[in-house]
């Protein structure tokens, strides 16, 4: 567990992110849908493409969109 809280603090992201998850994001918007929505589907058909040129995702936004939540919940 000491290895892990390591790797997350040289991380630049605090280890209670870690909490952060798509079952307790809170969708208030059509943006903030389409938005964890598409990084579900990118989370779950990874595998097939990570070897392939669309293996990247962005999250692009205002502040208060949820893009860090949707980071930390990879």
């Amino acid at each position: 567990m000491d290895k892990l809280k390591r790797i997350w603090s040289f991380s630049g992201i605090e280890p209670q992110r870690n909490r952060l998850t798509f079952g307790n994001y809170r969708v208030y918007n059509e943006a903030t849908k389409k938005a964890k929505d598409s990084a579900l589907k990118y989370f779950k058909s990874f595998k097939e493409i990570r070897n392939t040129r669309k293996n990247s995702i962005a999250f692009l936004g205002q502040v208060g969109s949820g893009k860090s939540h949707c980071m930390n919940c990879f």
